[in-house]
């Protein structure tokens, strides 16, 4: 893959491209509440933009902002695909 961006070469830039992908699977095959759904949607998109914000970032006060930004995206994902999994989200119509 060719690459346009500095931040296109980190590993865990990628791997979060890929999580977005396979959320974007999830939510196609799972017929959660809509809310559920668009903010695990929203949770996921997050995490890329911030890795791509964070590398731009320049000044040495920066780092430890965007790294607790970029956890905070990740702890948002953590509970709704095991929730979504588990059906305690699921609508019961789906059934």
């Amino acid at each position: 893959m060719k690459t346009y961006f500095d931040h296109e070469r980190l590993d865990v830039y990628q791997e979060a491209i890929a999580f977005c992908g396979w959320v974007g699977d999830l939510l196609g095959e799972v017929a959660a509440k809509a809310s559920a759904k668009d903010q695990l949607g929203r949770a996921s998109t997050s995490i890329p933009l911030n890795i791509a914000e964070g590398n731009g970032k320049f000044s040495n006060a920066d780092p430890r902002a965007i790294s607790k930004k970029r956890a905070r995206s990740l702890a948002e994902n953590l509970p709704l695909p095991s929730a979504i999994f588990n059906g305690m989200l699921v609508d019961a119509r789906s059934s």
